[in-house]
């Protein structure tokens, strides 16, 4: 396996990641793509999942990556009144990757 770092952007924030020469790829994700999860996680070794909640797609994305995958989550329960900024984004891909 390689160094390269693979990012399914399933989250706000593209234009730091550009900035930052991290490359990331949309992909849609209704209803959950369980099996092209699970293909892309065979050559990762982290998932951070990114919500703009107190978690709902969690357990989808746990279910749903190879053996050996670890996940990390990063969101904002409702009511909070404001959306993470790009550079807190930066900083949870940075503090898991």
């Amino acid at each position: 396996m390689t160094d390269q770092k693979i990012f399914v952007r399933l989250h706000f924030g593209h234009s730091i990641l550009k900035r930052e020469g991290i490359s990331s790829r949309f992909r849609e994700t209704f209803p959950f793509p369980d099996v092209p999860f699970r293909e892309l996680t065979s050559r990762c070794r982290r998932i951070l999942d990114i919500e703009l909640n107190a978690g709902q797609m969690i357990e989808d994305v746990k279910l749903s990556v190879s053996a050996g995958t670890e996940v990390y989550f990063y969101g904002r329960p409702p009511g909070t009144g404001s959306l993470p900024t790009p550079e807190e984004l930066l900083e949870q891909i940075r503090k898991h990757y």
